[in-house]
């Protein structure tokens, strides 16, 4: 609506050097990255865009953002929902937390990886290689 701001977009491909806590990542200043607390940000394929008043930018599922307003600025976002109705959170309004299965599986991987840690290496190895095989066939 009002003012320009410049947008960086990552594809989901490159979450491995983008350091994700959550939703976002840990290097905040993406103008001015501190490589040596993250040196493969360095390398990540990155797309840049700056939007004016009038213009409409998707951005697909998935896909990490950094945006900065260059002056004052006014916009308005709207949250596509692409998933069945199902596989979204009970109060996710938007669409934009993990669909409930990634986050089912998530807290079920800390607790595999909670569980694991318990056993003596070699086992511990037996068993990640045996969950390697069986997350491989999902291909």
């Amino acid at each position: 609506m009002v003012g320009t701001k410049r947008v960086v977009l990552f594809p989901p491909s490159e979450e491995e050097r983008l350091y994700v806590q959550g939703s976002s990542s840990a290097a905040t200043n993406i103008d001015d990255v501190d490589l040596e607390r993250f040196p493969k940000l360095a390398g990540a394929r990155r797309v840049h865009c700056t939007l004016h008043p009038g213009d409409v930018l998707y951005i697909p599922p998935l896909w990490f953002h950094n945006v900065q307003s260059d002056d004052f600025s006014i916009s308005i976002n709207y949250f596509w929902r692409d998933l069945p109705p199902h596989l979204y959170q009970p109060k996710d309004l938007y669409g934009n937390r993990d669909p409930a299965p990634a986050e089912h599986a998530a807290t079920a991987l800390t607790e595999v990886t909670k569980q694991l840690n318990l056993l003596p290496n070699d086992y511990k190895q037996f068993y990640l290689r045996r969950a390697q095989v069986e997350l491989a066939k999902m291909g």
